[in-house]
């Protein structure tokens, strides 16, 4: 192929074969030269194929890193919602390359490695490094990333409704209602907030909230007064762009919340946990 012109007998394969290409190599690892006799063509044309999908690949074609492919196909677990309320909330899905990944400050690293172990997950931990990055005098935190390379795993998460510019359209996932404490508790140590207003020191209030797509809100709203008997108010966020709305609770009510989502937790993003057990404390 040269300046988008087939070179002479050179294969041409349609889209959806290419897909097929992809799917031989990603989900089931057979290396480039294995799908080149398959495809009748060489191993070169395969590598030239995954590269347009933005596939990451090895030297020898198979794949470097194991990962439980299969982990988000049924959410039965409470590891398992929490994890999906992470990725609801700090996830990037992008099925097409057949990569997803979540980002963290560089500080909660900790639960990342957790969350790799739960996934089976060999791929390291990647650290990008932001300390040379700065804009209107702000500092950026040295950010730590992990990274599931998988076209199975991302066609599940896109079937919980977990997809490309999600913060515009998210709906809440579809699972056991048992599991809702921890999903939520996922997505609150992403886009969740804790905050304690002080007035003296016999007169303190925290107050919890939840930064979303207003379906997602009204889905928190309906659960928490179902499951707990306690008022969430719903008001827009301060970017005010008729989209993104904020799920907040105050007082008691918060600490009722809070107390529901942590109990039993296995995974939890520690300086939430330490806030949590600090304003809550006698």
């Amino acid at each position: 192929m040269k300046n988008g012109i087939p070179n002479y007998n050179e294969i041409i394969f349609t889209k959806e074969q290419k897909e097929e290409i992809v799917r031989l190599y990603v989900e089931e690892k057979l290396s480039t030269t294995k799908i080149g006799k398959i495809m009748n063509c060489s191993y070169n044309k395969i590598y030239r194929i995954l590269d347009e999908f933005g596939i990451k690949r090895v030297n020898n074609g198979a794949r470097k890193y194991h990962i439980n492919e299969k982990y988000f196909d049924c959410i039965d677990t409470p590891n398992k919602a929490y994890i999906v309320g992470l990725m609801c909330a700090d996830g990037c899905n992008f099925p097409p390359k057949g990569t997803a990944f979540i980002s963290l400050q560089e500080s909660d690293r900790a639960l990342l490695e957790d969350i790799n172990k739960e996934l089976e997950n060999e791929t390291p931990l990647r650290i990008v490094d932001q300390s040379n990055r700065h804009k209107n005098n702000y500092s950026y935190n040295n950010m730590c990333t992990l990274n599931m390379y998988s076209i199975h795993i991302c066609k599940s998460l896109e079937n919980l409704g977990i997809v490309r510019n999600k913060s515009l359209i998210l709906e809440f996932p579809n699972i056991d209602e048992k599991l809702y404490p921890h999903l939520l508790r996922g997505y609150f140590d992403g886009d969740g907030s804790l905050y304690q207003y002080v007035k003296n020191e016999n007169n303190k209030r925290i107050t919890l909230t939840f930064t979303s797509t207003e379906q997602f809100c009204k889905k928190i709203k309906e659960i928490v007064e179902k499951e707990l008997g306690i008022y969430c108010g719903i008001y827009d966020a301060s970017c005010h762009n008729g989209i993104t709305k904020v799920a907040s609770l105050s007082g008691s009510s918060a600490i009722k919340l809070l107390d529901w989502m942590y109990a039993d937790a296995d995974l939890y993003l520690q300086r939430k946990y330490d806030r949590y057990i600090e304003y809550t404390a006698a």
